[in-house]
């Protein structure tokens, strides 16, 4: 019997990436089962990319192969996820079954593919807030199968959709307990790493995101230093994140704390690939080891190794995460595998996974929304943190032992690689057949004989069936925005495509534009356009020359 076919899209599961971690493990247990044939779509990782010769599975590269390339790549933000390579991909490997596990605005766009209807969609979207956007929703109600990451997640998805999804459990991300796990003596592994073995250390691995709260993070320990001076004099605070990035000045926060002296970065030196801790020394900094100026905090395309995270952890006396929101948190895992203790907000995937991992939740001072999603999100009680650390750091060293022992031992009993892959098994193994591939071509061209003076439902409706040909969409989000948008005369700019994903993080500030019915026309258009010539394409009746990373991907 043929082996079913899956296309995991997702980052490059070479790369030190909590979504490329989470690839590699599930894909390497999925293709140890010899039941499938696997392919990936690899964000971020180059056609040719080196460290891909050892990928067991095909591997097709989102990264342009070529200079020519790269205006083509930049020209549209999604394209970064695999949005310009993915019909290509599909064709080519023809997927029974897509697995995507990333943000909702980063893979709605599959959603609308010309190939929709030929395989089985599974999604696992990072749910960090409620509530979510109608067109979140929509994408989740359109997917074939669902899993959440944790808790949260799956309660937030079934009580906004009515419980109108098939969910199909929580695969959650777990630690790697072969590199992940205690060190024998805490106090000469410091010793080893440069520190004191006296010393105490309060840490967080994060990204520089605006989410990640980096300055209250701060503040809280401030707070602590300032209420316990005796137990804060050889108590530090360890970064382990990186600057520039997206989010926050650490810098100008450290500067402006006033306790510079207590915090503490990694840095990773890009001559010969030191990974050592340091006072923060702005961006870039002299390597002690080889001693060039090379030396930069981690980041997802140089960051530290595995090995070298769990080194850093087995540092830390007690791990927070201190964020406003999260989908789940890898690290809180991966801390809990070190038997370091967990503080963890008690918000969304927080609040389970803390509790999960026998640690301590951090109450939350303040919910408010935030103006790009609507969402709502958390504010911390700084005042609770740092109480919290302050009682927990004055215990005898006994106490604290335990504290993390019991923590390990919950994270090995609910986090787990294996677990993850068989349910995601699980959701391959039932994965309903969609169209073969050999399907006969599904080909319609744009109707553009409309009835005057239709009213703007039936406007939209006649023109999703006719214009773009998918009468089964006459009654989806898409319909319904175009109806809104038309009522008012202005529809928001988007970065991937009509009508979507405009409501993202990735912007601050919505632009509008005008909007009628002609503008309603020329969209539905470019989308029976666009779906006409990849059915062309597919079925040869159009040829085109395979794409050089098609190429690579296929070893020729």
């Amino acid at each position: 019997m043929r082996k079913k076919k899956v296309l995991w899209m997702g980052e490059a599961t070479f790369l030190k990436t909590g979504y490329g971690v989470l690839g590699k493990e599930v894909l390497s247990r999925l293709h140890d089962t010899g039941k499938y044939e696997i392919a990936e779509m690899g964000s971020y990782g180059h056609p040719s990319a080196k460290e891909a010769q050892s990928i067991p599975w095909k591997y097709y590269g989102c990264m342009p192969e070529a200079p020519h390339l790269e205006s083509q790549y930049r020209a549209d933000m999604t394209n970064q996820w695999g949005k310009w390579r993915f019909e290509d991909i599909c064709l080519d490997f023809q997927p029974d079954v897509v697995c995507e596990m990333r943000d909702v605005w980063v893979f709605e766009w599959q959603s609308r593919s010309p190939f929709r209807d030929k395989f089985h969609w599974a999604i696992m979207p990072t749910i960090d807030s409620a509530p979510q956007m109608e067109s979140w929703n929509a994408t989740y109600m359109n997917a074939d199968s669902v899993c959440a990451y944790a808790e949260f997640g799956r309660d937030t998805m079934m009580e906004e959709t009515g419980g109108r999804i098939n969910f199909c459990g929580i695969p959650s991300p777990a630690a790697d307990y072969e590199i992940f796990k205690p060190v024998a003596d805490k106090a000469a592994h410091k010793d080893a790493m440069g520190f004191d073995k006296d010393i105490k250390i309060v840490g967080t691995i994060m990204r520089n995101q605006k989410r990640k709260l980096f300055p209250d993070l701060i503040e809280a320990f401030k707070i602590f230093v300032e209420k316990l001076p005796k137990l804060a004099k050889n108590t530090y605070l360890y970064l382990h994140t990186y600057y520039p990035d997206i989010g926050w000045d650490i810098p100008r926060l450290i500067k402006e704390s006033g306790i510079a002296h207590k915090i503490l970065c990694t840095y990773i030196c890009h001559t010969c690939d030191k990974v050592f801790p340091s006072f923060f020394h702005d961006a870039i900094q002299t390597c002690p080891k080889c001693g060039n100026p090379t030396a930069r905090m981690s980041h997802h395309t140089k960051g530290a190794s595995p090995k070298d995270l769990s080194a850093i952890i087995n540092c830390f006396d007690v791990y927070v995460q201190y964020s406003c929101s999260e989908g789940f948190g890898l690290p809180q895992c991966e801390a809990a595998a070190c038997a370091v203790p967990v503080m963890s907000v008690d918000c969304t995937a927080m609040s389970s996974v803390v509790r999960n991992l026998k640690g301590t939740p951090i109450k939350v001072k303040k919910m408010f929304r935030e103006a790009e999603t609507h969402c709502f999100r958390a504010y911390p009680d700084n005042e609770d943190l740092a109480e919290k650390l302050g009682r927990f750091l004055a215990k005898p060293e006994s106490l604290r032992y335990r504290a993390g022992r019991d923590t390990y031992l919950a994270c090995r009993s609910h986090y787990s690689w294996d677990k993850s892959a068989k349910i995601w098994e699980g959701v391959i193994d039932g994965a309903s057949p969609k169209l073969p591939w050999n399907a006969p071509p599904r080909i319609l061209e744009p109707n553009l004989n409309i009835p005057p003076n239709l009213p703007t439902d039936d406007f939209v409706k006649w023109g999703i069936a006719n214009i773009w040909g998918e009468p089964s969409q006459v009654n989806s989000y898409i319909a319904l925005r175009m109806t809104r948008d038309l009522n008012y005369g202005e529809s928001i700019i988007g970065y991937g495509g009509p009508y979507y994903a405009e409501d993202s993080l990735l912007s601050t500030k919505q632009k509008f534009k005008t909007y009628k019915r002609q503008d309603a026309v020329e969209q539905l258009i470019e989308l029976a356009n666009t779906r006409n010539y990849w059915e062309k394409r597919r079925c040869g009746m159009i040829q085109e020359e395979v794409p050089t990373f098609i190429k690579i991907a296929n070893g020729r």
